[in-house]
């Protein structure tokens, strides 16, 4: 049903190689059933949401029960969505691209908040910069009441004339 909707499946029979695959090729979304051998679905996806690596694929959950219970587990956990068995075709596929839409808004929103933390960052030297040439700048019209001074700002040199030297004792 999905490989003729246009989407490339890769199936694991079990949980224990789901980690591996994510390293090996990341997946756009996750269908994982609550039900699943070995690994329950729902410990599987507690892993996937502790893993940088897969936080931010979207997961729906598929179930056979009803325990909204459970559900209401699965979402706070961090899925993305859930569905019930038997499911249509057509509910599952608005599913899937309803998720991947979700997944997508998700990364745009990572992606601007970096370079919010960048521009903040950028902000904060641009800052720090003009409170240093602020004290600089006092320092200079203070030296300048007392006397003659050259200013390398280039170096962060200044000079003082001999006289002014002689009377700060420098």
């Amino acid at each position: 049903m999905l490989t003729s909707a246009g989407y490339v499946v890769d199936q694991l029979p079990d949980g224990t190689g789901v980690q591996a695959q994510i390293r090996a090729a990341p997946p756009d979304l996750i269908l994982l059933d609550i039900l699943m051998p070995g690994i329950p679905g729902t410990e599987i996806l507690v892993q996937l949401k502790k893993n940088p690596q897969s936080a931010s694929i979207p997961v729906i959950m598929i179930t056979a029960k009803s325990d909204e219970a459970e559900l209401a587990r699965c979402l706070e956990s961090g899925a993305t969505d859930f569905i019930g068995k038997p499911f249509g075709a057509v509910a599952l596929l608005a599913r899937i691209e309803s998720a991947l839409k979700a997944g997508d808004s998700l990364l745009e929103l990572e992606h601007a908040n970096t370079k919010l933390q960048y521009e903040i960052e950028a902000r904060w030297r641009a800052e720090q910069e003009l409170d240093r040439s602020k004290r600089r700048y006092g320092v200079a019209v203070e030296a300048g009441r007392i006397g003659l001074w050259e200013w390398d700002i280039k170096r962060d040199t200044v000079y003082l004339a001999s006289y002014l030297q002689h009377m700060l004792l420098l």
